[in-house]
């Protein structure tokens, strides 16, 4: 095997003496030696520092060692001429060091990779490229003929032509072209070689800036006594550290791996953002993108720097913020961007669109012109923002803003009329013909700073220029022949049109409205080819229908050719009405008309007679849609994207041909992205899937570059925080090799998670009682990341780590091993971290919501209050903590959502021990000699499209070293119990005939001499006294590890102990844990009983 556990004083005297010296700078070069493998070491180790250091000092360089990925730092590095990974192995850094060890190399930096290095980090192509080849498997210890390729390199002067030498060699796969071999093994020479002609063993490369030299050899502590091996590896080190100086790091230049695989591709640039919200293509191929808080960064995709170039101050509480960015059309030639945002100060009320100068990579803050502002009162309305800007090919800026109404938890329309309620009244904005508010508007920006508001939008008849400050009432004099042309010139008849009132004036409304009646259009995007505009509009919370009020609450995606009315307050989806409503009595009114809409509230300063609210082109509620399957359910935030045409980018990095023509929705809360085909009319005719294999991390933007790629700006996970999985992302469409079009893509994997407990210098599966040890918990999967890269939470996982109880631990013959019980709120944890309620709530703070350890805190975990809060989370609702509302979330079962509130008010009282890691006192209860310490842990991971979710767990027992007879994990069947005083005390024995055997499941050999087994042979019970005890490995059976023979007899009153020493050959310490028996064996008269046993003891080196 690979690796062993440490035994490893030697290496933290190692890292604590390099340390120390540190700081004692000198001149010499540098070495960094790096040889984590998480928690765990190749047996060889101890022998490869040593002659590394050997060669450091030879040449003259300072050497250092570390297994703490902490230390790829850009001041720590930026010391070292070179760094060795030795014999690292698996995912041994985290993505910021990741970019901190490339900075390194791009500045020049050696690379040395011994052995596993080559088997390390799998999931960073960068560093495949670095070392130039990938593990593939192993080989044999045995000697084997080398040939030396090259002898004009510091790693192969000297060495003859061919070269014989014993190592546990390496196969490989996917070398890349450009290193340049120097030694490769002769596979006649030796066994189980699968790569031909073709099987490097040692090579070099320069490589984005820096040299590396690896070796795939060293596996034996052998090797590190041998003479040519100990001098390629040192002109390896030569190579590497090369002019010897330490090495500057520059800006971190992302890579760009050439891609072997069909299929959608995501690549993510940077993640860690701040709330990022929008993006936007500048035409050299930069793009800006800004984040809530104010944020605003630059990726040059040239250098792959992102930074970040200025920053707003901005009110940033509720929604509001930095929201949206544009980049002119004309950019080339005047520099402008468009930014939306609520400048911050108590004396700003309205967000804003500002044009600012941009040039020369730098945002010149102070050429700020106030193009338009949307008034607002923060006091009173906090949700609803939008902020989406976009251009479309004529140069009409549009922008969509929301209802800024806050609403109940019902999750109906919003209309309270009520005075002193009008911030949860829309008909106030969506619905009012003379305010900004819930609307997409649309503006032509001219140089000075005023806007035309072109003719066809929903008021206006022919152009209108509105100058900076300016502002069109409702019966401004400047309107007389520019009004909406379907005004009538006399009162409209009541029966015919509007039952509601007797007379109104139809068409006066602000100038630049384009659509009206929304809720939050928070993002949009332009079909130029068709003249669309196509927005999502995430819709109201209503989990079910009422007869008083109306629908459920659904998402809609619009597509609009021209200017219109889109039904908010007045209905939702495919035009479904609500009813009038009055909140001070709780009555209903009549339904409202969709055909006729009305707005008489007394917060309404437009018209009151509304054009026909206009149908959406898909909508979906939050459960599963009969009419769009492929939506799935659950929380909703619609969005709505461009329109793909195949031929206005590249044929080689284009989409496939399927996607000409559609236009691209996505789904915030969802995660996905479709397709979406319309006809002629306008009318939808299908949906599919884009990039179904990619995992997304609430997708916010979207745009399409020139490429035909698709680039992705994602929130995270959490709102209102940073978060890691906070990204700018790009994904491509990559072809097979003969660039075909059509690329059948295979089904997206979902590779089962790893959990497993760690333990640094200590055995696996015993304890001194009053030892300290220091565990860690590490869990990784393929697809969601681990918890090094916090991709996975804490709360995503299940475990335990305590002593249990004596009963638990004991196991009678013919049973299975208990593993701790499941907490009977486990499965509502699970359900939480399924669910969206991750998107609003954290365990310890608030988020959009409360934390759920408040929301324990204040209610007690009685029937009554089980009851009210599963409710709560079904129906949804608010006022308890605050005005921000809950989604309804009728699509889960109520049994379910019970289970998650156990697991809520569970957290009253939280553990105060570090999750996963730290050090225990392992001092069993009083009583309980034989208690031992559990460690589990259990990990769902998130599943893939069309795949189930893989669970993993780990379990560790940690027995006290010495163990009672019957606390083992199994007996064999037929033994009887007796027992005699020994000590003061009493002693319980188990009387054992040939055969009979004692099992401990899952034993660690690290560290281990062997076993004494303390028995009585007692004349009084007749026992014969004459047989051994063998020492099995796996089954009573098994391979034979270990004998010891029986004694004749035991001095009356007192106990033998027999030691039982672990043959290494047998059992070696390589990392594999075995069942291990304790079998006795007769040699004659079997029916006769051969002892009492009544301990066994791990005995240690």
């Amino acid at each position: 095997m690979r690796t062993l556990p440490y035994a490893a004083l030697f290496l933290i005297l190692a890292a604590v003496l390099s340390w120390k010296c540190r700081d004692n700078d000198d001149g010499r070069p540098r070495v960094l030696i790096f040889h984590k493998t998480e928690f765990y070491a190749h047996e060889c180790l101890p022998a490869a520092l040593a002659a590394v250091q050997e060669i450091c000092a030879r040449n003259g360089w300072k050497m250092e060692t570390t297994e703490w990925g902490e230390d790829f730092t850009e001041e720590n590095l930026s010391r070292y001429a070179a760094v060795v990974f030795l014999l690292t192995a698996g995912d041994v850094l985290a993505p910021t060091q990741e970019i901190v060890f490339e900075r390194f190399i791009q500045g020049g930096g050696g690379y040395v990779g011994v052995f596993t290095a080559v088997d390390t980090e799998h999931s960073w192509p960068w560093y495949r490229q670095l070392v130039g080849a990938e593990y593939d498997g192993l080989m044999p210890v045995q000697p084997a003929m080398l040939s030396v390729l090259d002898n004009e390199h510091p790693a192969t002067e000297g060495l003859s032509s061919t070269w014989e030498r014993t190592d546990e060699w390496m196969n490989l796969k996917n070398v890349v072209p450009e290193v340049r071999v120097l030694v490769a093994l002769e596979e006649g020479s030796c066994s189980g070689g699968k790569m031909g002609a073709f099987h490097p063993v040692s090579w070099c490369r320069e490589f984005d800036g820096g040299r590396a030299f690896v070796t795939a050899m060293g596996h034996t502590t052998a090797a590190y006594s041998e003479p040519a091996f100990l001098q390629h590896l040192e002109g390896g080190l030569k190579y590497a550290v090369g002019a010897g100086k330490p090495i500057v790091l520059g800006q971190h230049r992302p890579f760009r791996q050439e891609q072997t695989k069909t299929g959608f591709v995501k690549t993510s640039i940077i993640c860690h953002l701040e709330e990022p919200m929008s993006m936007s293509p500048l035409p050299d191929g930069k793009i800006i993108l800004v984040e809530r808080r104010g944020g605003i960064r630059l990726y040059d995709p040239a250098n792959g720097r992102v930074q970040k170039i200025a920053s707003l101050e901005v009110f940033h509480k509720n929604e509001e913020g930095l929201l949206g960015v544009a980049v002119d059309p004309n950019w080339n030639d005047n520099h402008w961007i468009y930014l939306y945002y609520a400048p911050a100060g108590k004396k700003y009320k309205a967000l804003r669109l500002s044009r600012f100068v941009f040039q020369n990579d730098s945002l010149h803050l102070g050429s700020e012109r106030v193009i338009l502002e949307v008034p607002t009162d923060r006091d009173l309305h906090t949700l609803h923002a939008a902020g989406c800007i976009r251009f479309d090919r004529q140069g009409f800026l549009y922008l969509s803003t929301g209802d800024n109404t806050n609403h109940y938890g019902d999750g109906f329309a919003a209309i309270d009329e009520r005075s002193d309620k009008k911030q949860y009244d829309a008909q106030k904005s969506a619905a009012n013909s003379m305010d900004l508010r819930g609307k997409i508007l649309r503006i032509k920006p001219l140089p000075d700073g005023s806007y035309i508001c072109p003719a066809g939008n929903l008021y206006v008849e022919q152009d209108v220029r509105v100058y900076p400050g300016g502002q069109h009432l409702l019966y401004d004099p400047a309107w007389e022949g520019i009004a909406y042309p379907a005004r009538p010139s006399r009162p409209v008849s009541i029966a015919a049109d509007y039952p509601q009132r007797a007379e109104a004036w139809w068409g006066r409304g602000r100038p630049e409205i384009y659509l009206m009646g929304c809720r939050n259009p928070f993002r949009m995007d332009i079909d130029h080819r068709r003249g669309l505009l196509i927005w999502g509009e995430p819709g109201p919370d209503a989990g079910v229908a009422d007869s008083t009020r109306g629908p459920e609450g659904y998402d809609e995606i619009n597509v609009a050719r021209k200017a219109g009315f889109y039904g908010w307050p007045y209905c939702v989806g495919p035009n479904l009405p609500y009813r009038e409503y009055h909140y001070g009595t709780g009555t209903s009114g009549a339904y409202f008309d969709p055909r006729h809409p009305y707005n008489d509230s007394p917060n309404n300063t437009g018209d009151r007679y509304l054009p026909p609210s206009q149908p959406p082109l898909i909508w979906y509620s939050f459960k599963s849609s009969e009419q769009f399957p492929l939506l799935l359910n659950g929380t909703r935030c619609a969005m709505g994207g461009p329109a793909y045409y195949c031929d206005e980018y590249p044929e080689a990095t284009r989409l496939p041909a399927r996607f000409d023509g559609k236009i691209i929705i996505y789904e915030w809360m969802r995660n996905w992205i479709m397709a979406v085909g319309i006809d002629s009319l306008g009318r939808y005719t299908d949906m599919q899937p884009i990039a179904p294999n990619v995992r997304l991390g609430r997708p916010i933007d979207l745009f399409i570059d020139k490429s035909g790629s698709i680039w992705v700006l994602e929130y995270g996970t959490e709102w209102f925080t940073p978060n890691p999985d906070a990204c700018l992302s790009r994904i491509d469409y990559v072809r097979d090799e003969a660039g075909r079009d059509e690329v059948v893509e295979t089904q997206p994997t979902n590779q089962p998670p790893v959990v497993q407990w760690l333990f640094t210098g200590a055995n696996g599966s015993f304890y001194r009682p009053g030892d300290t040890l220091r565990y860690a918990l590490q869990v990784s999967d393929a697809e969601d990341g681990s918890l090094l890269d916090g991709r996975i939470l804490p709360s995503d996982i299940e475990w335990y780590a305590g002593f249990w109880p004596t009963e638990v631990a004991f196991r009678r013959p013919g049973k299975r091993a208990r593993k701790p019980e499941e907490d009977p709120v486990a499965r509502g944890q699970k359900l939480v971290n399924e669910s969206d309620c991750r998107s609003c709530h954290a365990v310890e703070r608030k988020v959009n919501g409360p934390a759920y350890q408040d929301v324990a805190r204040r209610y007690d975990g009685n029937a009554k209050t089980l009851e009210y809060l599963t409710e709560k989370i079904i129906k949804g609702g608010k006022g308890v903590w605050g005005e921000v509302a809950m989604s309804a979330h009728p699509q889960l079962a109520k049994a379910d959502v019970v289970s998650m509130v156990r697991w809520i008010l569970s957290l009253k009282d939280p553990p105060k021990q570090p999750f996963g890691q730290g050090t225990v006192l392992l001092q069993p209860p009083k009583g309980q000699e034989n208690a031992r310490y559990v460690f589990y842990a259990r990990y769902t991971d998130r599943g893939a499209p069309k795949q189930l979710p893989h669970t993993a767990e780990a379990l560790v027992w940690l027995r006290p070293v010495r163990l009672s007879a019957g606390a083992v994990d199994s007996l064999s069947k037929g033994m009887t119990t007796y027992e005699r005083p020994l000590n003061n005390s009493r002693i319980r024995l188990y009387e054992c005939r040939s055969g009979a055997f004692f099992q401990l499941n899952a034993v660690d050999a690290k560290g281990l001499k062997g076993f004494a087994v303390a028995l009585e042979v007692s004349a009084t019970r007749q026992h014969t006294g004459q047989g051994r005890i063998e020492l099995r490995l796996d089954s009573p059976d098994g391979p034979l590890a270990g004998v010891a023979a029986l004694p004749v007899s035991v001095t009356a009153g007192g106990l033998a102990e027999v030691l039982l020493e672990i043959d290494r050959k047998v059992w070696p310490s390589n990392g594999v844990r075995h069942n291990v028996y304790f079998v006795l064996r007769a040699g004659e008269g079997p029916s006769q009983p051969l002892c009492g046993v009544a301990w066994l003891k791990a005995i240690f080196l």
